[in-house]
């Protein structure tokens, strides 16, 4: 008896502590890397240590598309598309590499089984970035569902002597980043449908 309790006690302890544990509608999970010491120090040679972000992401055999998308906020406060990358999967794992560049644009990598896309922000959003505040939040790991955005970094652009504090919610809730000369978001989404 008293095994049987443990092996029930060893199950449910893997069902609560799993990455889907209180989200039904997970399909998987994007995370931050954690990157070794040997990355940790090619990328501090390369001065990218604290300009890059590379995400892992694992779905299950449902995804057939991938989208990694930029927005611009609008002066409704309205998510305008801005460019991005979009890609059928041949495989459930990849991953996605994020770079900041010396004015702050974001360059976007996707890698896949069959190879690697690249994208970059549209530079007129970053016009004075230099003379202005900048910050930006990045997500460390998420539960995946079908068809819905997921925020990986938000960013805002600003002359006001002051940014808000701000996270991934507020990508659903765009009215938490109004008054700002730009906010950029980064998302990705995974879709049950192939791009045809």
């Amino acid at each position: 008896m008293k095994k049987f309790i443990n092996i029930v006690f060893i199950f449910l302890c893997i069902f609560i502590f799993s990455s889907c544990k209180i989200n039904l509608n997970c399909v998987g999970q994007i995370k931050q890397r954690t990157l070794t010491k040997e990355e940790t120090n090619v990328l501090k040679l390369m001065g990218l240590d604290d300009k890059s972000k590379i995400y892992d992401y694992n779905v299950d055999k449902g995804a057939k598309a991938i989208y990694v998308n930029l927005y611009f906020l609008d002066e409704n406060l309205k998510w305008e598309n801005n460019g991005g990358i979009g890609a059928n999967l041949d495989s459930f794992k990849g991953t996605i590499g994020i770079l900041k560049d010396e004015s702050e644009r974001l360059q976007v990598s996707l890698e896949e089984k069959n190879g690697i896309s690249m994208f970059k922000s549209n530079s007129d959003l970053y016009l004075d970035a230099d003379k202005k505040i900048r910050s930006i939040w990045w997500n460390d790991k998420a539960d995946i569902e079908h068809e819905k955005e997921i925020p990986l970094a938000i960013q805002v652009i600003t002359k006001s002597t002051k940014v808000m504090s701000f996270s991934g919610e507020s990508f659903y809730e765009p009215e938490r980043l109004k008054g700002h000369d730009a906010v950029i978001a980064l998302t990705v989404k995974f879709s049950k449908n192939e791009i045809e």
